[in-house]
């Protein structure tokens, strides 16, 4: 199972070299079924993340998020560790670049610990499939850190319509979304 996850995720890797998405236009039409979405609507506490270039545009998402009240909540990763920390924003927060590349809150705003009030959690995936499960880029941040979280906060992937597949199966430590968004589709999983 491993290998075959890991030759999905450089097939779908691959792919973005080859297949063209307008991404500003298909990021605005994501983030926009993700502000219909009723769970997302009526959530005051929610964990989005900065977004890599390759993924869905999540800034103008972010900004929107703060501007309508909501608290918003970033992850930042420890690479050492291998943990994800969660730090709330404001709309004035300066983000700094991360261990990877991505923009998060300072260190010093983030802790090990998740809100207990979090009620809905957005993250990215190199590929999800129509079951909710999703293949992330292979450090396990995300699988680890949705396993300490109440299983009740609804989650949901959002992705590009080409990283969605029928079956890419799920292992015993994957943590599944209930619903994907792709400029597209919306997925939800039973």
């Amino acid at each position: 199972m491993e290998n075959r996850i890991k030759r999905l995720r450089i097939w779908i890797t691959s792919l973005k070299g080859t297949i063209f998405v307008d991404r500003e236009n298909a990021s605005r039409e994501i983030c926009g079924k993700l502000e219909q979405d009723s769970h997302y609507k009526n959530a005051s506490n929610v964990l989005l993340f900065s977004s890599l270039k390759d993924e869905v545009n999540t800034e103008m998402f972010v900004k929107n998020a703060l501007s309508s009240g909501k608290n918003v909540f970033l992850p930042c990763c420890e690479k050492k560790s291998g943990n994800m920390m969660i730090g709330k924003i404001g709309p004035d927060d300066k983000l700094s670049l991360g261990a990877y590349g991505i923009y998060e809150p300072k260190t010093e705003n983030c802790s090990h610990s998740c809100p207990a009030d979090i009620e809905v959690v957005v993250l990215p995936g190199i590929a999800f499939d129509l079951k909710g499960n999703r293949i992330g880029r292979g450090k396990g941040y995300y699988d680890r850190f949705l396993k300490k979280i109440d299983k009740r906060v609804f989650r949901t992937g959002v992705a590009f319509d080409f990283q969605l597949l029928n079956d890419i199966g799920g292992r015993e430590h994957d943590e599944p979304v209930n619903l994907i968004l792709t400029e597209k589709r919306t997925i939800r999983i039973v």
